[in-house]
């Protein structure tokens, strides 16, 4: 399981515009979708997304993660825009001697999440 959220649409719904705040999140669904596959990608409520797999080793979400990176660094590439689409994201695999059902995988996915998003508004300047 994968948890995303984009970071700075906040600002950019402020400064730029809902139109330019759902484009930004309809372009990260696109992504996610090219990446994971369309069945698997699930919006849950403001600018979180959640990717479900089966049978996934650790080691294929790693691949798909980089793989999704790629992509959005290829989405920003070509935009003209100034303000790019960055994405936070998380991920964890169920492991029954760990987690006794997929609750758990998705609380513990979105706080990987969270620490990425903390690295990123610890490294770029408001």
């Amino acid at each position: 399981m994968a948890f995303f959220d984009i970071n700075g649409l906040k600002k950019v719904y402020t400064y730029q515009g809902f139109e330019a705040g759902d484009m930004m999140m309809f372009e990260c669904a696109k992504i996610l979708k090219s990446v994971f596959g369309k069945g698997k990608v699930y919006h849950l409520i403001g600018d979180e997304f959640i990717v479900l797999y089966d049978q996934k080793l650790p080691e294929e979400m790693e691949h798909c993660l980089k793989r999704f990176d790629v992509e959005l660094a290829k989405y920003n590439a070509d935009q003209e825009s100034p303000t790019k689409l960055s994405v936070a994201k998380g991920a964890c695999a169920f492991n029954p001697e760990r987690f006794s059902d997929y609750r758990h995988v998705l609380i513990e996915a979105k706080a990987n999440c969270h620490k990425d998003k903390e690295e990123y508004y610890r490294t770029h300047t408001k």
